[in-house]
């Protein structure tokens, strides 16, 4: 007897939710009026669009306009994802039959500057041309990089990005077919690591040579440091 009662029981609530389920669907589908009631931007730190940027954009593609009852959901999230700055988008009906868009900005990790092109790599690797609206302070890739596969050149960057004293030691990377430059931000100071090899290793050397020798020397000692070998470091005196 238990047993069965407990069975009903789960079978009325069963019922329960997919009414509620359907109804809400129901509502959803046959609304008469809708709403653009929210766009949130999502981001750290960037700005590369704002609200009325992606109002503007759905607005030229004929999406949203004034007076406007129904949306094309499928439409605008599509619009607003084909947008090189965008990483996400999710637009969706709210509890109250009301329009939300939430947008997720890519994230730039570097600044690249190719002959007269300028443009970031994202976080994915992938090429993000500039905004008008807003410019990244980014580390700075420049030189001969048709030489160097991207997500090797993206690999370094992240590398430089995840620690703390490179971040901020180091402000540019200049590449050059065997040989690449690392340019700091202090004056007549560059590291030349050679390639990408062994990565790991020669920047383990530099720590341990700056730990090792810079206390004592000063930053202003060398004007150069050689990375190329794994098995030693070579300084240029200024």
């Amino acid at each position: 007897m238990i047993k069965k009662l407990i069975v009903i029981f789960q079978f009325l609530v069963i019922c329960t939710l997919f009414v509620s389920l359907l109804s809400f669907t129901l509502k959803s589908e046959n609304l008469e009026s809708q709403a653009l009631n929210l766009i949130k931007i999502e981001s750290l730190q960037n700005r590369f669009v704002s609200v009325d940027n992606v109002v503007n954009i759905l607005s030229k593609e004929g999406l949203v306009y004034e007076n406007q009852e129904v949306f094309d959901i499928k439409s605008i999230e599509s619009v607003i994802m084909s947008q090189p700055q965008i990483k996400e988008a999710e637009v969706f009906l709210n509890l109250n039959g009301l329009v939300d868009v939430i947008v997720e900005e890519k994230k730039p990790i570097l600044r690249v500057f190719e002959s007269s092109d300028s443009y970031y790599l994202d976080e994915d690797c992938q090429i993000m041309p500039l905004s008008d609206l807003y410019t990244s302070r980014n580390l700075i890739a420049s030189g001969d990089l048709n030489s160097f596969n991207t997500e090797d050149i993206c690999k370094l960057s992240k590398y430089i990005e995840s620690d703390k004293f490179l971040k901020s030691l180091i402000s540019q990377i200049y590449f050059e077919k065997n040989n690449i430059i690392l340019v700091t931000r202090i004056q007549n100071h560059e590291i030349n690591i050679g390639d990408l090899d062994f990565i790991e290793l020669k920047f383990d050397n530099l720590l341990c040579f700056y730990n090792n020798v810079i206390d004592f020397k000063g930053w202003n000692y060398y004007k150069s440091i050689n990375l190329k070998y794994t098995d030693q470091i070579i300084c240029s005196k200024k």
